[in-house]
């Protein structure tokens, strides 16, 4: 909750599908490492998914650092929201 780089954050995610893989594998029963198969194939989707819309982001803002990227309701032309 408290990281502020977007990629950091991503990988940090990434750390904690792992460990649920593993978790999976470890309790050595076709349905747990049935269960880490699908986690592992659902993170790799996710992950390429987060660090594209993070390169974008990056490409669009200039900075990766999440406090300085505004927010959903803020707009370039103007501060009002959009209703």
């Amino acid at each position: 909750m408290r990281q502020r780089d977007l990629n950091l954050l991503i990988g940090n995610s990434s750390v904690a599908h792992v460990g649920f893989a593993f978790l999976g594998v470890a309790s050595l029963s076709l349905i747990g490492v049935t269960g880490a198969v699908v986690v592992m194939v659902a993170h790799g989707f996710l992950a390429a998914l987060s660090f594209a819309l993070s390169g974008y982001l990056y490409h669009q803002t200039g900075t990766r650092d999440m406090t300085q990227l505004g927010g959903l309701l803020r707009t370039r032309r103007s501060s009002a929201p959009p209703w």
